[in-house]
């Protein structure tokens, strides 16, 4: 995008990109300022060449001479006047990017130049040709010892003209170049011509030599030479470009070529008054003031215009910078951002393939164990096998799960901690009977290095069990078989410390950073001897971070082995002796008999719970969906309702409503079993009415302390 400025200094305006290509191939119509300039200067020229070649076919020479008694324009000069002016105008106002317009200017600046090209030679060669006598008898001009015949100068202008006008129809800066400089010297000649004429009295009179022109013939050249530049608008960009474009302001061209007659004429005057030489001194030092005052205006001029472009170009070059920082900036986020993304997409790819494995894992010997179970000849023994085994893997299956639902409300922070005095003594006891068959399979040998007093946290003992077995289960995965690991704790100030050391595989240190990020796991051929999906850490840190507590690593590299630190706050207000935590003389006997009634659309989860229900003595009936089971309690009259949630029509909430509204079920010990274990999916059962809520797979252990605590009333909701 280029700047147009107004030739009369007018304000700068934005071109658009196909403005731009139309000054570049000089054939589109010169727009604004400059082609009002361009058609006035072309009608103007016209108009006056007519009226000269009319006074002269009418035997007048006034209007070729404007003041009686000066050089007169010869009818040939008006000639090509004529020619020159009507080109201008066709140029200017039709434009030479079509054909016709084109080929109409070419013609005309052929034309115009075939006259003055002549006159030219034979003022060069000293001969005589008469060509002008071609136009016809005009009478000769009395004062012009050349009569009829334009002078050497004048053909010279014409013939520069010529070239100028030709030149606009060329697109390019051959073009652009050719007008300039051709339509350039033309004006400054013209310019030569009024300051001599002007400051030489005689010059007025017959005598031929330099100038050798009239002066409308210089009024004339200059007006022409002023449209010719105006009209081509790559050459008016080259002088934009060369701070130069003040050449075609109205303003400064009138006053160049009246301040020199003026002078002139002042000169005139004073010598009636003083010596003809100091006349002269004094109207050359007037004209040598005005220039010289014209000039340093100028320089003024262009020392502010400089000063402010610096200023533009300093604050462009800051903006830029700064637009470019900022894109760097945000280049590098970009990139930081998508290698996260890829890195994201990678482990999240990982993570799959690793769920479908883990899952997969228990899957093949729980459907080998059942087969087992179902083949009649099988011994007792491989019966036990195949049961601890199925048992076994389930408790695996669901401690995935428990992981990933963990995660996701830590994640959420919807995971809630049931806080209460804990000892942190019992709740390592608890962890090391978690890792226990682990440490034992491997060959590991453990130390145990804990405090003998008890040490109290304020603390979720499920969930701080949870921590310190991950910790142990991972120490026990990452080393390898006839490995050492180590449980140390200690009180130090506020808080109790524990650290469990192994001599494992050790952690390399670029991924420390990210250990505790989920699904992240050391890369190593032994990393699925013991399963795992890279949540038991994010779960640690989780947790820990609920209590108040920190959680950090350190190894020294492959090979070396690691040690986790797990730091708690003491509980402000110590208690003496705390229960602890899952004892396991707190597991209820069998207690009596009981009629259940068990309600899901999952027909095998209705099947196997009914049949261990029964194995425990109770009365069970089974309804395969809310309507069914509705109208089974109805006349089963249960004291225990197992009611799935999730159930095609009625559903668990609308049938446990309906239970409560009868009077024979206000009574009634609803237990909701479902797969959604969120806060606000217990809230809403707790609302809807039941007694108490339990997640899928369903903990049978807990399920007899259910059955156990109610006493034939509202046990209580949970």
């Amino acid at each position: 995008m280029t700047l147009q400025a107004d030739i009369g200094g007018g304000p700068v305006k934005n071109t658009t990109a196909a403005d731009e290509a139309d000054s570049t191939n000089c054939t589109a119509p010169p727009q604004g300022p400059s082609a009002r300039l361009t058609f006035a200067a072309g009608c103007l020229t016209t108009l006056g060449a007519a009226i000269v070649l009319a006074g002269w076919a009418n035997d007048s020479t006034l209007p070729a001479s404007i003041v009686s008694g000066w050089r007169v324009m010869v009818p040939s000069t008006a000639f090509v006047f004529l020619i020159v002016g009507i080109g201008l105008a066709v140029a200017s106002s039709l434009g030479t990017g079509n054909a016709g317009g084109a080929i109409a200017t070419r013609v005309l600046a052929l034309v115009a130049l075939v006259l003055p090209a002549l006159t030219l030679a034979e003022h060069l060669l000293g001969t005589r040709w008469y060509i002008e006598s071609w136009l016809g008898p005009f009478p000769p001009d009395p004062l012009d010892a050349y009569t009829g015949r334009m002078s050497p100068m004048a053909s010279l202008c014409f013939v520069l003209l010529s070239l100028a006008l030709g030149a606009l129809t060329f697109p390019g800066r051959l073009g652009a170049a050719v007008v300039r400089n051709t339509a350039g010297a033309a004006l400054t000649l013209s310019w030569l011509g009024v300051v001599a004429i002007s400051f030489d009295t005689a010059r007025l009179d017959n005598i031929p030599g330099f100038p050798g022109m009239a002066v409308p013939t210089i009024v004339f050249l200059a007006v022409t030479a002023a449209g010719l530049l105006a009209c081509s608008a790559q050459a008016v960009s080259h002088l934009r470009e060369a701070d130069a474009e003040a050449v075609l302001d109205p303003k400064l061209l009138a006053g160049a070529f009246v301040l020199p007659p003026l002078l002139g004429l002042l000169q005139a005057e004073f010598a009636r008054w003083v010596p003809a030489d100091m006349a002269a001194a004094l109207a050359a030092a007037g004209f040598g003031a005005c220039v010289t005052a014209t000039v340093w205006r100028g320089v003024l001029y262009m020392q502010g215009l400089k000063r402010q472009r610096n200023a533009v170009m300093a604050d462009l070059e800051a903006r830029v910078l700064e637009r470019t920082r900022a894109l760097e900036d945000a280049n590098t986020k970009l990139q930081r951002s998508q290698a996260q993304l890829r890195d994201a997409d990678r482990r999240k790819d990982e993570f799959i393939a690793t769920l479908a494995h883990e899952l997969r894992n228990p899957l093949a010997p729980m459907v080998t164990g059942m087969e087992l179970l179902r083949t009649d000849g099988t011994g007792p023994e491989a019966r036990m096998l195949a049961h601890d085994v199925v048992s076994r893997q389930i408790r695996h299956m669901v401690r995935l799960i428990d992981d990933l639902l963990d995660v996701s409300r830590i994640t959420a922070d919807k995971l809630t901690l049931r806080l209460e005095p804990v000892n942190v003594i019992d709740v390592l006891e608890q962890a090391v009977e978690t890792a226990r068959e682990h440490v034992l399979r491997d060959g590991h040998e453990l130390s145990i290095d804990v405090p003998r007093d008890p040490v109290v946290v304020e603390g979720d003992a499920t969930r701080l069990t949870q921590v310190f077995a991950n910790l142990l289960l991972n120490a026990c995965r990452y080393t390898p078989a006839g490995g050492h690991i180590s449980l140390h704790a200690r009180v130090h100030g506020a808080a109790v410390v524990v650290r469990v050391r192994d001599t494992g595989i050790g952690i390399p240190e670029e991924f420390l950073p990210r250990l505790f990020d989920k699904f992240s796991q050391v890369a190593s051929p032994l990393d699925r001897r013991g399963g795992g999906l890279g949540l038991g850490l994010a779960l640690v840190r989780g947790i820990v971070s609920l209590h108040g507590g920190s959680v950090e690593v350190r190894s020294e590299g492959s090979d070396q082995g690691s040690e986790f630190t797990v730091r708690l706050p003491l509980s402000s207000s110590v208690v003496a002796s705390v229960p602890p935590a899952n004892d396991p003389a707190s597991v209820h006997a069998r207690g009596r008999r009981r009629r259940v009634l068990v309600v899901d659309d999952n027909e095998d989860n209705v099947r196997t719970l009914a049949a261990f229900l029964a194995s425990e003595g109770h009365d069970v009936e089974t309804a395969a969906d809310g309507e069914a089971g509705l109208a089974r309690a109805e006349q089963f009259r249960p004291d225990v309702v197992l009611l799935d949630i999730g159930m095609p029509g009625v559903n668990g909430y609308e049938v446990c409503r309906t239970i409560r509204q009868r009077p024979w079920g206000r009574a009634i010990y609803l237990i909701a079993q479902t797969g959604w274990g969120q806060a606000e999916d217990r809230r809403r059962t707790h609302e809807a009415g039941f007694d108490t809520h339990m997640v899928k797979p369903l903990d049978l252990d807990v399920l007899r302390e259910r059955l156990a605590d109610f006493d034939g009333g509202t046990a209580g909701r949970e």
